[in-house]
């Protein structure tokens, strides 16, 4: 049969050809096609009923290029393998040119051409495919004989099919079965509706978006809240009740109690004759009043459940999208900006809120009213009601109106102030540059042109809402004056009471109001529905690195690292590292060194399972790191990265220990010890409770880079990985991080990134990476001695004497780490039998440890607000004037009262803090807060900057103000203030 001559035919779309008389019919058409090749409907059909069942990379090529490969001695149908169509030639013009793969050889056809192909080559001398990118376009190319050769091209349109076709071409050079895939048949990066192209896989198609599919979704959402919804929605009916309730008493009180013919017949409550119309006007004044402030607490209750609610589901859907965002992978981040990530958790959020708000006084209500208000209206009088649907035809049409010319107006006027605000955002931003190059006064002309642009928008905007406007109103006017014509005439004719007219204007007022808005209706739903879909584009996001089922466990594993033909690429048919097989020894240093963009980075990735391997494996100790938890691999793991990150909302001790919270304050100092942070951590006026400010901006790149090691030892890895951990510090700074690192090398499995080759010169191997593949391997007098990549960079980097002065013997692992003692690293503490103090008549401390005399002690706290008598410091300055730790006492509590004394007094003279007691008063003087409050050391008044952030907390609960002078006061979270002064101090300090 013609199908089943295919043997991947039957693969795809099972429904197509359910029938057996299609299946009979298909048959025929196709041998009829094959055995006479003389009808062209037969050809067209035949092709068409193909190219629905086959896959995408095998299409049925025109009758001449099926002549050409019979000439070649080549049978489509037993042979081809790959057949795809491309859309434009090398020379970028638009025609179809066909590229056709045996497992033996290809051919290029070209449908003018042919039966001759372009170009044949046999797999045998083609030794690679690759596609490049070029502009619009990409090229598919062969390297024979060592030069790359262009097979053909093929617009964007059609490059993932390209993709896989390469895929394709590479599995039949290496023998490998082609095995079909979905994902032959479909982009994933396309709207499977649509077609669109879609920024990332998962996406949500703005072209499909269902914007009712939101406003669903979301009411699913409320389900926990289902209760106080069903009330809120019982209150809502209620308040419509009590609206429709005061027209009523209106046209009651004009029939039956204003008017000079009131008698008792009239009454059509009989309850009332006893009433005088007097009495009858309290009573509906009264009744009135009541209605109204009824519908007050109406407002007030419905008011509250609704912030109630959408503040609840609002913390719920930001707490699932920050946990989602949490576990999205890497390549989504890559793939999107932060700043629209931020905005989706701060703002987009913000439509839950509007949604409720629309409920119970939006939307929905006004909905509810323009029906019952009808309703009411036709009850009182149906001909009145017909004649209020009048301008209802011309509201409609000017919603139309709006969106069609002066929504867009609005939207222009919008990008264009954005777009101000960058241009001005930019200068801003590089006011150094701007200045250095003198080019003030062309930014200005800039920023005018875009402000130009901006004035011109929005007096397009103002004249056209000048006149939308006021003409919807009169188009409002419109039925209240056929109303007052039609109701006053029959008001004249007795046919209707005065007070019905009244009471008929009192609901088509509720009846219009309402409509005025239908205008905005589209606007926020369309941003609202946008809003969700944009929240609910997070939640629905695949992730990429499923955790594993059943994770395996390795217990407390050695920290071997083997890498097995692993292959990766961060774009399709672009390979990033290729077919790399290495192991990486326990306790090993590796150095890995390269030109950027070479792999280095793409590694370390793979290791911390940031991406996974596209083929082949990861092992750590053993066992695939896929079968790891993600949690368990990362727990082995630290990363120092290029970039050191610092946390602002927190100080230096929690920083460092940052990925284990739990740590004490002696790990945290042992950490810094070993990360030489120690000590440039103890000049900082509050040492490790000093705040870190906005990106660690008060500390020096080397600094930041130690903080960062010293919170990568502290959760005692491992593996310790540093990404050019010191390519953005100076020469002083690289090398006491070297020596850190020394330090906590020891025992540790370290793999180090550098562009300066000092960094890593100590390492036990060192990889050097190129096009993706480990070109050189050794230490580095082996590589030195191989003089080739790695010996010219040295070289380069360090003149050309520098294989002279390295040539050294070598030293194997062992005998460095045997160098490397524990007292190199270790806290000195300090204890009563090994220490003693001294004060001389001149007040100078002295302090005598295992004999050695140190003179000019001071003491400083490693926490001064935390820990005021632990972790003291001991100092003196050496004779380089440098200040240098003689060691550290962990609780001055357990040292005697004399020797209390003078660490106190020392310390004394380095700390001023005021701890606040009572505040009697605070004033607000334009930016400024005036506080008179009693301290532990007596009465002060000082004045401090007003800012959102005026008290930040220390510790654990405290706060710490900051005067104008850099005087330092202490608002302990305990501090007991009557409800009059903690309303005040809340006031401006926000807790």
């Amino acid at each position: 049969m013609f199908f089943a001559s295919f043997p991947r035919f039957s693969t795809f779309s099972p429904r197509l050809l359910r029938s057996e008389s299609i299946k009979f019919w298909a048959n025929r058409l196709g041998r009829a096609f094959l055995a006479s090749r003389k009808t062209c409907v037969l050809h067209w059909l035949s092709r068409l009923l193909y190219s629905a069942r086959t896959l995408s990379l095998k299409q049925l090529p025109p009758k001449s290029v099926l002549k050409g490969l019979a000439r070649q001695g080549v049978d489509f149908t037993d042979e081809v393998l790959i057949s795809a169509q491309t859309d434009i030639n090398v020379e970028g013009e638009y025609a179809a040119q066909w590229l056709l793969a045996t497992k033996r050889a290809h051919f290029v056809f070209d449908s003018d051409t042919a039966p001759e192909p372009l170009c044949s080559f046999t797999f045998p001398e083609t030794l690679e495919f690759r596609i490049i990118p070029v502009v619009g376009s990409g090229l598919l190319q062969a390297r024979v004989e060592g030069v790359w050769l262009d097979l053909l091209r093929f617009s964007n349109r059609i490059k993932y099919k390209f993709d896989r076709v390469l895929k394709r071409l590479k599995e039949i050079q290496s023998g490998e079965a082609l095995t079909p895939e979905p994902v032959d048949r479909q982009d994933p990066h396309r709207c499977p509706g649509c077609g669109l192209m879609l920024d990332f896989v998962g996406e949500v198609c703005p072209k499909c978006l269902n914007h009712g599919a939101a406003i669903t979704r979301l009411v699913t959402m409320l389900r926990p809240y289902w209760r106080a919804a069903g009330w809120m929605a019982l209150l809502l009916l209620f308040g419509i009740g009590l609206d429709m309730a005061w027209p009523l008493l209106t046209r009651y009180l004009v029939d039956h109690v204003l008017v000079a013919s009131f008698s008792a017949h009239q009454q059509p409550f009989a309850v009332l004759t006893r009433f005088s119309a007097r009495e009858l006007l309290v009573l509906i004044v009264i009744g009135l009043a009541a209605v109204q402030i009824m519908r007050g607490i109406v407002n007030v209750i419905t008011t509250r459940m609704a912030s109630r609610i959408g503040n609840a589901l609002t913390y719920d859907i930001r707490g699932k999208l920050v946990h989602k965002l949490e576990q999205l992978d890497m390549a989504y981040y890559g793939k999107q900006e932060t700043g629209s990530l931020v905005g989706r958790v701060a703002y987009d959020t913000d439509a839950v809120q509007s949604f409720i708000t629309q409920i119970t006084s939006g939307f929905l209500l006004q909905f509810l009213l323009v029906i019952v208000s009808f309703v009411m209206m036709f009850s009182l009088e149906p001909g009145l009601a017909f004649w209020a649907l009048v301008p209802a035809p011309m509201v409609i049409a000017g919603a139309f109106i709006y969106w069609r010319y002066v929504h867009p107006r609005y939207q222009r006027n919008w990008d264009r102030s954005s777009k101000q605000a960058g241009i001005l955002h930019g200068i801003l931003s590089g006011i150094r540059v701007v200045k250095a190059f003198a080019q003030e006064e062309t930014e200005y002309e800039r920023f005018q042109k875009a402000s130009m642009a901006l004035r011109e928008s929005r007096q397009v905007l103002d004249r056209t809402s000048a006149f939308f406007y006021p003409l919807m109103a009169v188009v409002f006017q419109i039925g209240g004056w056929i109303i007052w014509y039609v109701g006053g005439d029959r008001v004249l004719s007795t046919q209707v009471t005065l007070g019905t007219l009244m009471a008929f204007f009192g609901y088509l007022s509720m009846f219009y109001g309402p409509l005025g808005n239908l205008t905005n209706l589209t606007t926020w739903l369309t941003q609202f529905s946008t809003q969700m879909h944009r929240i609910f584009e997070v939640l629905d996001a695949p992730t990429v690195l499923p955790d594993a089922t059943t994770p395996a466990t390795i217990g407390k594993g050695r920290g071997e690292i083997e890498f097995k033909n692993v292959s990766f690429s961060y774009v399709r048919g672009i390979p990033v590292l290729k077919n790399l097989n290495f192991t990486i020894r326990a306790g090993e240093r590796i150095g890995i060194v390269g030109r950027s963009g070479s792999g280095k980075t793409s590694l370390i990735n793979l290791i911390c399972r940031f991406y996974d391997v596209e083929s082949g494996q990861i092992l750590l100790d053993g066992t695939d790191i896929r079968d790891l938890s993600k949690s368990d691999l990362r727990s082995r793991l630290a990363v120092v990265l290029q970039e050191s990150f610092l946390f602002c909302h927190g100080a230096l001790k929690d920083n460092i220990s940052y990925g284990r919270p739990s740590a004490s304050p002696e790990q945290i100092l042992t950490a810094s010890r070993l990360a030489s942070a120690h000590d440039f951590i103890m000049q900082h006026t509050l040492a490790y409770d000093s705040p870190v400010g906005e990106r660690g901006e008060s500390l020096s790149g080397g600094e930041r880079q130690r903080v960062s090691i010293a919170r990568a030892i502290l959760c005692s890895p491992q593996i310790l990985i540093l990404d050019e951990a010191t390519s953005n510090i100076d020469s002083e700074a690289e090398r006491s991080i070297q020596l850190a690192l020394e330090k906590v090398s020891s025992g540790r499995t370290t793999i180090i990134i550098a562009h300066r080759l000092s960094t890593i010169r100590d390492c036990d191997r060192i990889f050097v990476v190129e096009n993706g593949e480990i070109v050189e391997e050794g230490s580095h007098h082996q590589l030195l001695r191989l003089n080739q990549r790695y010996a010219s960079w040295i070289k380069i980097q360090q003149g050309e004497k520098a294989e002279t002065a390295d040539a050294v013997s070598e030293e194997p692992v062992s005998a460095r780490a045997m160098k490397t003692t524990p007292d190199d690293s270790g806290i000195r503490w300090l204890s009563r039998s090994s220490t003693e103090l001294l004060q001389t008549p001149q007040r100078e401390l002295q302090a005598i440890v295992k004999g050695a005399l140190y003179r000019g002690v001071f003491a400083l706290r490693c926490f001064p607000i935390e820990h005021k008598d632990h972790y003291l410091s001991l100092r003196f300055v050496n004779e380089s004037n440098m200040t240098q730790e003689i060691g550290i006492i962990r609780d001055l509590n357990e040292w005697s009262r004399k020797e209390q004394k003078l660490i106190r007094d020392s310390l004394s003279r380095r700390y001023l803090f005021h701890t606040i007691q009572r505040i009697h008063s605070i004033q607000k003087v334009s930016r400024f807060l005036t506080f008179s409050a009693s301290t532990d050391l007596g009465d002060v008044e000082f004045m401090m900057r007003h800012n959102p952030d005026s008290g930040p907390r220390i510790g654990k609960a405290d706060k710490l103000l900051i005067d104008i002078d850099k005087n330092l006061y202490i608002l302990p979270e305990s501090l007991l203030l009557s409800k009059a002064d903690r309303g005040l101090l809340e006031r401006y300090i926000y807790w």
